[in-house]
C-alpha cells in the first residue's frame, strides 16, 4: 500500500477506495497479501490457495497505476503454448466479459488488443514515455 501510495501520490483511503470500486462495482477479485503488501487478482470465488499447482500471485499495482495516469507500460503474459509475450503499449480500459477479466491496450501499432489478466505474469514500468 505504501508503494501504491507514493506512486499514485494519492491518501490510503483514495486508494483504498478504488481498490474496493474494483472488487465491488467492476467484478475484479482485488485481493491483499498481507505478507507481501501487494495489491493482486486472485481467483472468481475470492480464494488462492498456495499449493504448488497455483501460479506465483502477480502484482497488478503498476497496471492499475498506468491505467489512471495514462503511462505506457509492458505487459508480460503466457501464450496458450506457454510462451511469453511482451506488449507495450497503454492501458486503456477494464472490462469483464462472462466470466473473463481482460485489459484493453492501445498498442504501439494503434490497435486495441484485449489481454485477459489471467494470462498476465508480470508487468515492467516503460521508464521516461508518456501518452
Amino acid at each position: 500500500m505504501v508503494r501504491l501510495m507514493e506512486n499514485l501520490k494519492e491518501r490510503r483511503s483514495v486508494i483504498s477506495e478504488d481498490l474496493e470500486a474494483m472488487r465491488d462495482e467492476m467484478g475484479l477479485p482485488v485481493l491483499w497479501n498481507p505478507d507481501t503488501g501487494a495489491f493482486f487478482l486472485g481467483k472468481e470465488n475470492g480464494e488462492n490457495p498456495k499449493d504448488e499447482s497455483t501460479p506465483e500471485v502477480t502484482d497488478l499495482s503498476l497496471l492499475f497505476q498506468a491505467l489512471e495516469h495514462e503511462q505506457r507500460i509492458y505487459v508480460i503474459t503466457s501464450t496458450a503454448t506457454g510462451d511469453e509475450e511482451r506488449i507495450y503499449g497503454l492501458p486503456k480500459d477494464l472490462k469483464t466479459d462472462l466470466d473473463r477479466r481482460f485489459v484493453v491496450m492501445l498498442t504501439e501499432s494503434g490497435d486495441l488488443r484485449p489481454i485477459d489478466l489471467e494470462s498476465v505474469r508480470k508487468v515492467k514500468e516503460a521508464f521516461g514515455s508518456r501518452k
